[in-house]
């Protein structure tokens, strides 16, 4: 079962830190690491922050001259989404090697139980097992969503992973096996952003009569709107 628990309008936000550093170019992605947090602009430059002076630590180039769309850390590296390449990259060496996973842009990557899954503009989800060589990489199931279709965002939660459509709908599918087991969602235009948060639910209780802890999927659109859905299964 899936419903919607709350519709939020996203108002204007303010910057509280931050400089001139990327005001050549929008950054697209970011990934929190451990120690830092890791930005990427148009130019296909890796931009690694320290979190506490709120400065620039230190600047990769990866994909010369080539948007750089999505970043996800697998283990000891950081998975980078591009036109159509993905680029790991070593978190303490920075060594890096590439290969090419889509024929469009990637919009976003998630690790889930020891494998990466991609997203792409060609219409694609990939699931991939990660390594240190490119030997090492390799591609365990791959299937189309629609016909002509675009997935922006992905999600991991417990039992599930999520991807938000370019028609506003959710999709979601058994991380075991690759297989779609619900589509849902209202939003009027193409949901960007997903999120998974877990916190008390009031409105169901545990076996001992507390608020049950449960796991809600939020999900942002263009059309300036944000939906928490609760989803059964997720937990």
């Amino acid at each position: 079962m899936v419903r919607c628990m709350a519709v939020v309008q996203m108002q204007t936000g303010s910057v509280i830190g931050g400089g001139s550093t990327l005001s050549r170019s929008a950054p697209v992605s970011s990934l929190r690491t451990s120690t830092h947090v890791w930005s990427a602009d148009v130019q296909g430059n890796i931009i690694i922050w320290d979190p506490l002076r709120m400065a620039a630590a230190r600047e990769v180039a990866v994909a010369r001259g080539e948007a750089i769309f999505s970043l996800c850390q697998v283990g000891r590296s950081v998975w980078i989404g591009t036109s159509g390449q993905i680029f790991s990259v070593d978190l303490q060496t920075f060594a890096m090697f590439n290969w090419r996973g889509h024929e469009r842009p990637i919009n976003d990557l998630i690790y889930h139980d020891g494998l990466v899954w991609t997203a792409s503009n060609d219409g694609t989800i990939k699931v991939w097992e990660g390594g240190s060589t490119p030997q090492d990489v390799h591609l365990v199931k791959e299937f189309n969503v629609l016909p002509g279709s675009i997935l922006f965002a992905l999600a991991n939660g417990k039992h599930l992973i999520c991807g938000g459509h370019t028609d506003g709908a959710i999709l979601a599918w058994n991380p075991q096996n690759a297989g779609e087991v619900a589509r849902f969602g209202e939003q009027e235009s193409g949901v960007r952003s997903l999120l998974w948060v877990e916190g008390n639910t009031a409105h169901h209780l545990d076996d001992t009569g507390e608020p049950s802890r449960r796991l809600a999927l939020w999900a942002g659109s263009r059309d300036g709107t944000i939906h928490v859905w609760q989803l059964e299964g997720s937990e």
